[in-house]
């Protein structure tokens, strides 16, 4: 998977990287952002042993295995390929392939991945200290990532082996072991390419993850010893890598594109070379880019210089920042001042052709905030429904208030990122599991664990066009 940005300039702009055909000067050396990028990732995770390799060889037989189970019959729905999913998502069948004809496959899948070697070597992989990716010096904005698709397909895998051994109800082992390979994958796959992608990738194969093993406990599922386990593996893990670092890796991609599309002075300044926006399709891929001459002469100052983009680069990265910063009630409208203040586009004012360049190169903090936000809450309310299972089988009943959980449990009680408190807790013994669990949402409002059936989905209730709705964890009768 690559990341792909089309960069279309305006022909004005296009004429101003002509050369008058001034003396050359000496050619500067590219700065390495690649290097840096990747000390970057090497710096969210622990020094020692790449599991590089070895994913990329679980990434070959798992195609294989693909391959042997795919079904030119169900091509409408997966490409052939046995859907995991179906496992908890299975109203998306229709009458011929119902959840009963392909529990089967499902099932051929998995025993093929056990005797192929695959959850062996998922298991292995599992104690890797880290996921570094070679890098060499093509552009960064085409950097590819052959670790996304083969980490996705291994999440899935492993949420249909929890799902499966949840349901048998003796199959602990199996279980804590999908789920820790799993919270391995999303951690390290976040910080093997901490741009935004890679970032969401890894918080989707988390929010699966999480899903599977919550929607076992609302099925009762989950007993005492088990939930102490799944709260171990979670501890075990590097954390999450943070968004401010999805940020800088972002920022590292925007200056290496800039170091390519413009000259160099020799004093940190230089022109647009139009010629140069070849270069960000990746053909270079040992990386021997060095800057050309100046490009001077008529025509040239339409465009922003070097210095100037660079500077209004810094001002951009500053308000993403202090967006990130802010409560998520006020994050959108932080979002929609950066949008106006990038739409000042005309191509005769310097600033104007900078906004154009990095409009393009931009983005979305909002969304990927609100979903790094959305990720803390279904972390912390899973901790909290292990925690309570545990507490269950020590006293005989689900605790009167979270904060007895600590420190014999938890080591704290989890906040909700979208009201910087608890979450919202109540012993209910009507209710399936003794207890109600939700979020807030995005009012901050304690709606009594409402949801308005307006809602296409609950978590609408975290976004501002859920007002008077919660978000709710646990079924509430």
């Amino acid at each position: 998977m690559c990341i792909i940005r089309l960069i279309v300039l305006p022909i004005t702009l296009l004429g101003a990287a002509c050369a008058s055909g001034q003396p050359a000067t000496a050619a500067q050396p590219l700065p390495d952002y690649p290097a840096a990028y990747r000390q970057l990732s090497a710096d969210l995770q622990p020094a020692g042993e790449n599991g590089w390799d070895l994913l990329m060889g679980l990434a070959d037989l798992h195609r294989k295995i693909a391959a042997r189970h795919a079904d030119e019959a169900y091509m409408s729905y997966n490409e052939g390929y046995v859907d995991y999913t179906l496992l908890w998502d299975p109203d998306r069948l229709d009458d011929e392939y119902t959840i009963d004809t392909q529990f089967a496959r499902i099932e051929a899948q998995i025993a093929d991945a056990r005797d192929s070697g695959v959850l062996d070597m998922l298991a292995e992989l599992a104690t890797m200290d880290n996921l570094v990716q070679p890098v060499n010096g093509a552009p960064m904005l085409s950097r590819v990532f052959p670790q996304m698709g083969v980490s996705r397909a291994l999440a899935r895998l492993n949420a249909a082996r929890i799902t499966m051994a949840a349901s048998s109800g003796d199959d602990t082992e199996e279980l804590v072991a999908a789920f820790g390979q799993s919270i391995w994958l999303s951690r390290h796959v976040s910080a093997s390419a901490p741009v935004m992608i890679g970032e969401l990738l890894g918080l989707a194969i988390e929010f699966l993850t999480l899903e599977r093993v919550r929607d076992a406990i609302t099925q009762q599922q989950v007993p005492a010893s088990m939930a102490e386990r799944l709260l171990a593996e979670l501890d075990a893990q590097i954390p999450m890598p943070p968004i401010k670092a999805a940020l800088d890796a972002e920022q590292m991609m925007r200056l290496d594109t800039i170091a390519r599309l413009y000259t160099d002075d020799g004093r940190g300044d230089g022109l647009f070379v139009a010629e140069r926006l070849d270069l960000l399709h990746g053909d270079d891929a040992d990386g021997d880019i060095a800057f050309a001459a100046p490009a001077t002469g008529k025509g040239s100052s339409t465009y922003a210089t070097k210095k100037q983009i660079i500077a209004r680069e810094a001002e951009i990265h500053a308000a993403l920042l202090a967006m990130l910063a802010a409560p998520p009630q006020q994050r959108e409208a932080l979002d929609d001042a950066i949008s106006l203040d990038l739409e000042q586009q005309e191509p005769l004012i310097p600033t104007g052709t900078a906004n154009l360049l990095l409009k393009l190169l931009l983005p979305s903090v909002e969304r990927m905030s609100h979903t790094a936000d959305q990720y803390a809450l279904d972390l912390a309310a899973t901790r909290i429904m292990l925690a309570i299972e545990v507490y269950r089988a020590q006293h005989h009943q689900v605790p009167p208030a979270l904060e007895v959980l600590v420190p014999n449990i938890l080591r704290n009680v989890p906040l909700d990122p979208f009201t910087r408190a608890p979450l919202l807790y109540r012993p209910a013994p009507d209710t399936a599991l003794g207890y109600v669990l939700y979020s807030a949402g995005f009012d901050r409002e304690d709606n009594e664990g409402f949801v308005s059936p307006d809602l296409r989905h609950p978590a609408v209730s975290l976004r501002s066009r859920g007002v008077g709705s919660d978000y709710p964890f646990v079924p509430m009768e």
